[in-house]
């Protein structure tokens, strides 16, 4: 499985930083709500389960745990942390960006 469900905080929210600085540039808001909801929880499933892809569709060894169950307990772990990181990037750029867009 994995070493450490603490190991995933800080790249989450990086990658998670990065993509609110993207989806600030949405100018729909109902969209951009949407996208700041979904995106980090779809990033916490990524980092766990892109890597293990492959073992998704590999049958399980006599006396191993079913790994998957515990993978979306680490999103949703992670994304505990994400959603809000994602929340709060997004509101600062957005006024950044309105203040660069009007000269303030």
């Amino acid at each position: 499985m994995f070493d450490s469900l603490n190991a995933g905080y800080i790249p989450i929210c990086i990658i998670v930083v990065v993509f609110a600085w993207l989806i600030a540039k949405v100018d729909i808001v109902g969209i951009r709500v949407v996208l700041t909801l979904v995106i980090p929880v779809a990033i916490s499933m990524a980092y766990f389960f892109l890597p293990r892809f492959l073992d998704l569709f590999r049958p399980l060894k006599f006396g191993e745990d079913p790994w998957v169950g515990w993978g979306f307990i680490a999103s949703a772990t992670w994304s505990i942390v994400a959603v809000p990181a994602s929340i709060i990037s997004v509101i600062v750029f957005v006024r950044i960006r309105r203040r660069d867009k009007h000269g303030n």
